[in-house]
């Protein structure tokens, strides 16, 4: 498998042109690789990254694995991702669906929204 790690800010859409999987643990990243149609590894560490893996698996997109989780055969994890074409398939559905996503204009309408609500 090619694998890949660093320490300095990565440009998702480029790291995505380049993956077969990506190994996160925070819904951003989720969500970028999904966009990109990539199946993901999310190895969450508190509530909101576990529900956001939880989704990812009920969507057939990717598996998690519980930070309680002491035994976990990260090689089986990553050969199924990378070799079960269902993964990647629903992670290019997923991007399919979502085509025309926009986050920072989702961000701006719901920064928006918060404004409005303030000022009631």
């Amino acid at each position: 498998y090619r694998f890949a790690t660093t320490d300095e800010r990565a440009f998702m859409d480029a790291v995505a042109e380049a993956a077969d999987l990506f190994i996160c643990h925070s819904p951003g990243t989720t969500h970028d690789a999904l966009l990109a149609g990539i199946p993901c590894l999310v190895l969450p560490q508190h509530m909101e990254q576990y529900m956001s893996a939880k989704r990812v698996e009920q969507f057939g997109a990717g598996l998690s694995v519980s930070p309680k989780e002491e035994k976990a055969d990260y090689k089986a994890l990553i050969a199924r991702l990378v070799t079960e074409p269902g993964f990647r398939k629903a992670a290019e559905g997923f991007a399919q669906r979502y085509h025309d996503f926009d986050s920072a204009s989702a961000g701006m309408r719901m920064a928006e929204a918060c404004v409005r609500l303030v000022e009631q």
